[in-house]
């Protein structure tokens, strides 16, 4: 996929979530996967990749894109719940720390932190 004006950017993300949501999942995860190739920046199309990932019991691949979403968003309390699940039912100790480290210093409420 080559670079994308702002709304070719948004018009892939509407099909990909479009095919997520009617269940095609390796359909939508390659359209997020191509699209975080070249737009990495793109925090919805790093969660999503955590979503349908962590959905599929693959943890250790969606605790990165769920990391890189944070980055980008931190303040987002839906990343934030994904990747806690993500990291309980599959992270390492060093997913664990990460995550931890990370949300310490999050500018997220306290009941998302909890």
């Amino acid at each position: 996929m080559a670079v994308l004006t702002a709304t070719e950017i948004q018009k892939t993300y509407s099909e990909a979530l479009k095919l997520q949501n009617a269940g095609r999942l390796d359909d939508a995860l390659k359209i997020y996967q191509a699209l975080i190739k070249d737009h990495p920046r793109i925090a919805e199309a790093q969660y999503q990749v955590g979503v349908i990932m962590t959905v599929e019991g693959r943890f250790s691949g969606a605790i990165p894109h769920l990391y890189a979403a944070a980055q980008l968003k931190p303040n987002e309390g839906a990343i934030w719940k994904v990747w806690t699940e993500a990291v309980a039912l599959g992270g390492d100790a060093s997913a664990e720390a990460q995550f931890l480290t990370f949300l310490k210093s999050a500018p997220v409420p306290v009941s998302i932190k909890i």
